[in-house]
C-alpha cells in the first residue's frame, strides 16, 4: 500500500512539474501548441499518396491528448487542487487540453473525405 502511495506521489509531483513548466500559459500551450504542429503537418502532406505519410499529422494530437491526461489527472488530484485551487476559466482551459487535439484529429478526417470526393455528371 505505502508503495502505491509513493508511486502515486511521484506522479503527482512529475505532472505538477510538467504543469509548471511555462506558469499560468500551461495547459493553454499544451492544448494549442501540438494541434498547430499538426495542422501544419497536414498541410504539408495532404497530397502524398503514402498512407503511413498522411498518418504523421495524428501523431502530435496523441501527445496532447496524453498532456490533457494529465491534465485531468492534475484537476482529480486533491492534493494538486489544495496547493493550486483553479478559478473556473483556468478549470475550464485544463478540461479542454485533451479535447482541441481531439477536435482538430475529427476535422482532419473529416477534411480527408470530403476533399476526396468527385462530382458525378454523368446524366
Amino acid at each position: 500500500m505505502t508503495f502505491m502511495l509513493s508511486q502515486s506521489a511521484a506522479m503527482v509531483d512529475s505532472a505538477m512539474q510538467l504543469y509548471e513548466m511555462f506558469g499560468k500559459n500551461t495547459p493553454l500551450i499544451f492544448a494549442v501548441l501540438p494541434s498547430m504542429i499538426a495542422v501544419g503537418i497536414f498541410l504539408g502532406v495532404r497530397k502524398s499518396s503514402n498512407t503511413i505519410v498522411k498518418l504523421l499529422p495524428y501523431i502530435p494530437l496523441v501527445v496532447g491528448i496524453f498532456l490533457g491526461g494529465v491534465a485531468y489527472f492534475l484537476m482529480a488530484d486533491t492534493v494538486y487542487m489544495a496547493a493550486y485551487p483553479p478559478g473556473p476559466r483556468t478549470a475550464l482551459i485544463f478540461r479542454a487540453v485533451p479535447i482541441i487535439p481531439i477536435l482538430v484529429g475529427i476535422g482532419f478526417f473529416v477534411f480527408n473525405k470530403m476533399s476526396s470526393r468527385t462530382i458525378d455528371s454523368n446524366l
